[in-house]
C-alpha cells in the first residue's frame, strides 16, 4: 500500500515560484513580502532560520501573477547567487547572508521586461581564468520600450559573464533576447573547451565559455 511520509517541518512563504537549493545542510530560498525580496537560509533538517537578506523591489508581473522570484538560488563555494524577477543579481555570503555585490541587470543592460520578468537561473563555472557567473540578460538598445516588444532588438548582452567574487563584467555576447530557460555548460564534439548553451527567445546559442565568443 501507499506509505505516507512524515512531515518533518513546514514554514509559511510569501510570493514566488522558485524552488530551493540545498548545500551542506542548508536550504536556500527566496520570497516576496510586500515590496521586499527576501533571500534566506534555513537548517535543511529542522527549518530553523539561519539568516536573511532583503532588498526593495517594485516588480509587477504583466499578467498580474505574483511578484516573487522565478529562478532558484545557486550555491557555489562560499557564495549564494540569486536573480530576482526585476533582474537584480546579487551574491551573498553562504554563512551570513551578507551581500558581497549586486548588479541591476535591467538598468545596466537596458532590459525590456519579459511577460513574466527575469526567470533564468544563473550558471556558475570555473576555468583557468577564475570563477564566473553566467546570466541570461537579453538587453536592448537605449530607448527601447514595451511598445517595441514584438520588434525588439538585442544589444550584445544576450548572455553576460560576471566575476563571481566581485560582480565585475568579464564578457557579454549575442543579441539574444531573454527566455526563461537557464544556461548550461557542455563540451561538444568538434569544439575545444567548454561552451555555454543558451536557449534564448530567438533560438539556441553556443558561446565559448572562456571568452564569450558566439
Amino acid at each position: 500500500g501507499l506509505v505516507r511520509l512524515p512531515v518533518v517541518w513546514t514554514r509559511p512563504l510569501g510570493e514566488g515560484y522558485a524552488p530551493p537549493a540545498i548545500s551542506q545542510g542548508r536550504l536556500f530560498l527566496s520570497e516576496r513580502v510586500g515590496n521586499s525580496m527576501r533571500v534566506f537560509a534555513v537548517n535543511a533538517e529542522t527549518g530553523k532560520e539561519l539568516w536573511s537578506h532583503e532588498y526593495k523591489t517594485l516588480y509587477q508581473d504583466k499578467y498580474g501573477y505574483d511578484g516573487g522570484a522565478r529562478a532558484c538560488p545557486v550555491v557555489k563555494g562560499g557564495r549564494v547567487f540569486h536573480l530576482g524577477p526585476e533582474g537584480v543579481l546579487c551574491a551573498l555570503n553562504v554563512e551570513t547572508g551578507k551581500e558581497l555585490w549586486s548588479v541591476d541587470t535591467r538598468k545596466e543592460f537596458g532590459v525590456v521586461q519579459n511577460f513574466f520578468g527575469a526567470g533564468s537561473a544563473p550558471l556558475v563555472i570555473s576555468d583557468d581564468k577564475g570563477e564566473k557567473v553566467i546570466v541570461q540578460v537579453g538587453g536592448s538598445p537605449p530607448g527601447s520600450t514595451d511598445d517595441d516588444f514584438a520588434g525588439l532588438k538585442g544589444n550584445g548582452s544576450g548572455v553576460v559573464a560576471f566575476e563571481a567574487a566581485t560582480g565585475k563584467m568579464v564578457w557579454k555576447s549575442t543579441d539574444g533576447l531573454a527566455s526563461y530557460s537557464s544556461p548550461v555548460v557542455a563540451t561538444l564534439p568538434g569544439f575545444t573547451g567548454s561552451q555555454v548553451l543558451m536557449l534564448a527567445r530567438q533560438g539556441l546559442y553556443g558561446i565559448e565559455a572562456s571568452s564569450g565568443k558566439e
